[in-house]
């Protein structure tokens, strides 16, 4: 979608997105609330990070992994959202 060609510098066909899940997630204290919305989309594809023109305004790193990499990375993870998708998204799979 779009910000994958403005973010990655790639074009990914709409269709080959498949969302995972959509989280409205809220964090801060006491004066200050930050809400923001997440969703994760999982993309299957033969992408090599060298084919990728990052916009280092918005991404800081990027990574290819297995699941089992990605399962084990996250249990180090605090949970500022992100993992509570996570697991969402192992929900079923193995």
């Amino acid at each position: 979608m779009r910000e994958t060609k403005e973010e990655l510098g790639i074009r990914i066909a709409r269709n080959r997105f498949k969302r995972i899940t959509k989280k409205h997630l809220v964090s801060g204290d006491k004066g200050h609330r930050n809400d923001r919305f997440s969703t994760l989309y999982e993309v299957k594809g033969d992408y090599k990070i060298s084919d990728l023109k990052i916009d280092k305004e918005e991404i800081i790193s990027v990574k290819f992994c297995t699941l089992g990499e990605l399962k084990k990375a996250l249990k180090k993870e605090h949970d500022g959202g992100f993992k509570t998708m996570m697991k969402e998204y192992f929900r079923g799979r193995s």
